[in-house]
């Protein structure tokens, strides 16, 4: 496992906390409505998503998988029927990682996929976060970011989503973060709605080493 270079402030343990809390007690939206624990979490990207994920799953054969911030999601929910998920992406093992429920393996897989986990870390851990996602793939990373505020708060009444940015500025994040893992290919999917999505196309730093002359691709 490579050494993070990248700081991780006290903030980082501190929301950990907080949602392992209110993991167990459950929240509360904007309005007051009361959330219960078993609906706090939700599997967004993984369904919403699954037809990009079949394309690039088949694209670097990918069989193995780390979910990063998993939620209460899971991979082998029903779809199409009586199809889980899993088996609609020719899967073999997925392993989830989630803190705040007290999944703490992190395993190397051949593809590690984060659905709405990022805006909800505090933006100077961001570095540290995103250096550990790509540090348990040896293909492929795929990372969704919501650009939005969500419905949720904290306990001391802050949105949910503590870092909200624009979708570029979310893909010179990763950018940047990448060039230290040159063999591994990401895509960017930055959510402005829940609806309305810019993708990046999967690329890698060596994939921009490729290209004739300097200018940069446009993915």
């Amino acid at each position: 496992m490579k050494y993070n270079p990248f700081p991780k402030s006290h903030k980082y343990d501190e929301l950990i906390k907080i949602y392992t809390d209110i993991a167990c007690k459950g929240g509360y939206k904007r309005d007051g409505t009361f959330v219960p624990p078993d609906k706090l979490f939700g599997m967004s990207g993984q369904v919403k998503f699954k037809s990009i994920l079949k394309q690039l799953f088949e694209k670097y054969n990918i069989k193995s998988l780390l979910d990063y911030g998993a939620g209460q999601g899971s991979w082998e929910k029903k779809i199409d029927g009586n199809i889980s998920l899993k088996d609609f992406l020719n899967l073999k093992k997925v392993n989830y990682y989630e803190p705040a429920r007290d999944l703490n393996k992190k395993n190397i897989s051949d593809c590690v996929v984060s659905f709405d986990v990022l805006e909800h870390v505090f933006i100077s851990d961001l570095p540290w976060v995103i250096y550990d996602i790509f540090s348990y793939s040896t293909r492929l990373v795929i990372i969704n970011a919501a650009c939005y505020p969500a419905e949720k708060v904290l306990p001391n009444k802050e949105n949910v989503h503590i870092t909200v940015r624009q979708p570029f500025w979310w893909k010179g994040m990763i950018d940047s973060v990448a060039n230290l893992f040159p063999d591994i290919s990401y895509v960017v999917l930055a959510s402005k709605t829940i609806k309305d999505i810019t993708l990046f196309e999967d690329v890698s730093r060596n994939d921009f080493l490729k290209v004739n002359g300097y200018m940069a691709l446009e993915k």
